[in-house]
């Protein structure tokens, strides 16, 4: 399964794009946030780009895509400052 291109570019902030593909749209943001670990605020301000996931945070919601798309990803491809 092809998930996205390589975007090794600065600024790169897709943790909204692949939540969609995971099937957690915007009102079952909650539910991501319990089924990976991370706090709901925190993953809210990650996705609205208030906030930059720290690498425990950043880990945790690429291995929950993974689980959940049962594909290996690339955190650089979710998120990039």
């Amino acid at each position: 399964m092809f998930i996205s291109k390589k975007c090794y570019m600065a600024g790169v902030n897709r943790v909204g794009e692949y939540l969609e593909k995971a099937g957690f749209e915007r009102g079952q943001w909650s539910a991501f946030s319990r089924y990976s670990g991370v706090p709901i605020w925190r993953l809210s301000r990650i996705i609205r780009g208030k906030h930059s996931p720290n690498l425990r945070d950043m880990w945790k919601i690429t291995t929950s895509l993974e689980r959940k798309l049962r594909v290996k990803l690339d955190p650089r491809d979710i998120y990039q400052p």
